[in-house]
């Protein structure tokens, strides 16, 4: 979990939230802290703010993270890592 932690401080705002996500579902305290902590500190990146307002305020999975989810999956841009 360390390591999730440590994304969160990435530039990145992709792996801010995503490092957020899955260290919530690992550990959801924990996750729940980051949160707020990350709003507090920080004028975060859309996403990143969307993901840490889901987590405090739960009511369904992020539509931004579960669409690039989504499409991550996709053949067609599993290939853009090619590149």
């Amino acid at each position: 979990m360390e390591i999730l932690r440590q994304l969160l401080q990435d530039p990145n705002p992709l792996l801010q939230a995503a490092s957020l996500y899955a260290l919530h579902q690992l550990d959801p305290k924990l996750g729940r802290q980051q949160a707020r902590q990350l709003l507090s500190n920080q004028t975060p990146d859309e996403l990143v703010q969307e993901i840490a307002q889901s987590i405090l305020q739960p009511t369904e999975v992020s539509d931004s993270l579960e669409k690039l989810l989504r499409l991550s999956e996709q053949e067609s841009f599993k290939s853009l890592g090619k590149l």
